[in-house]
């Protein structure tokens, strides 16, 4: 079994690169017919556009994966069963389920390495191609007159913010109540994170609620602003650009400040769920094409297709459904995963009939 083992998945993993090549360059080349002059006019050099079409790669090989997969599966077996090769192996007393076992190993191993090159290589790119295309620095998004809610009572103002020194130039706090009155207004000439704390200079306090002023050369503002500088400058909208580990800290900092967290909560869950996908789509793939015979293998690709982009439509309205705050994400994405992976096994199960 190892020989026919290994001679599956050198095929597949060979379709599947020639598959993916081949859709990226389709791809690239339809944005670049359609974008490549707006680019030019916009004032973007040869390098800058070089660099944008770079960074691209990822996501799109993220996006075209799961139809790489199905595609692949469809070339590999389809082959085997047009030279007559899964009629010998079934004949040699090899079930279908031992036939398909390697590929849908492979399939599982590659996305957990799709999950890791997402995490580390997609959110850097994505990240860089955005702020290529859209000319601004996502780092700098929070830096000049920026706004931070650190909880539901305490806002932070500034008019700039340094990440090389952690300083913040006119900082400002606002202190409200339980009736969200503003009980307590401090500001200074220049904040500093020094020692895991914030030292407000020349700086200037006034009590509303006791009716105080008071003035400090240096004052420690641990009893009243306790945000980290990593906190300041983390873009809470664009989840797209960060790792999951970075998710959870943006979550946390809004969860402080009772914000709604329902689009970084729907981001995390669905990158987990994203290694079913393939998962569920070479089992839908491989339970048509070995009946390739009987039904066709035109007809076995496009009911594929069709379920397989119907499994996607669904799953992308859950997702945008839990972006809008209806439901639990974790068990919003459980639903339409275990319908189609059940689905995809009953085809499987009732291919082998």
């Amino acid at each position: 079994m190892k020989i026919l083992d290994r001679y599956i998945l050198k095929n597949f993993i060979l379709f599947l690169f020639i598959v993916l090549f081949l859709f990226i360059f389709i791809f690239l080349i339809v944005d670049i017919s359609d974008n490549l002059s707006g680019y030019i006019q916009s004032g973007k050099s040869f390098r800058e556009i070089f660099l944008l079409y770079l960074f691209y790669i990822p996501s799109l090989l993220t996006l075209l994966f799961p139809l790489g997969i199905l595609v692949s599966t469809f070339i590999t077996i389809g082959i085997m069963v047009k030279n007559n090769e899964l009629v010998a192996i079934k004949s040699s007393g090899i079930s279908v389920y031992r036939f398909l076992f390697p590929l849908f190993v492979i399939t599982l191993l590659l996305s957990f390495f799709q999950f890791f090159l997402k995490e580390n290589i997609e959110t850097y790119s994505t990240k860089r191609y955005r702020e290529i295309k859209e000319s601004k620095n996502f780092d700098q998004i929070n830096r000049e007159d920026f706004v931070f809610v650190q909880d539901e009572k305490t806002i932070l103002k500034g008019e700039y913010f340094s990440v090389k020194n952690f300083s913040i130039r006119e900082p400002e706090i606002f202190k409200l109540d339980d009736k969200q009155n503003l009980e307590k207004y401090v500001k200074a000439k220049r904040g500093v994170f020094k020692d895991e704390r914030w030292i407000f200079e020349s700086c200037q306090i006034y009590d509303l609620k006791n009716n105080l002023y008071e003035t400090f050369e240096n004052r420690e503002m641990f009893d009243i602003l306790n945000v980290k500088p990593a906190e300041i400058i983390l873009d809470r909208e664009n989840v797209d650009i960060y790792k999951i580990s970075e998710l959870f800290k943006i979550r946390d900092s809004i969860k402080k400040s009772k914000g709604e967290v329902a689009k970084q909560e729907t981001e995390i869950s669905y990158r987990f769920y994203f290694i079913f996908i393939n998962i569920v789509i070479a089992i839908i793939s491989a339970s048509f094409v070995v009946n390739a015979r009987n039904t066709g293998i035109i007809f076995g690709l496009a009911i594929s297709v069709l379920l397989s982009f119907l499994y996607w439509g669904v799953l992308q309205g859950f997702r945008s459904a839990s972006s809008n705050g209806e439901g639990n994400p974790f068990t919003i994405f459980l639903l339409p995963n275990f319908f189609f992976l059940f689905v995809s096994f009953f085809l499987l199960y009732k291919s082998k009939k």
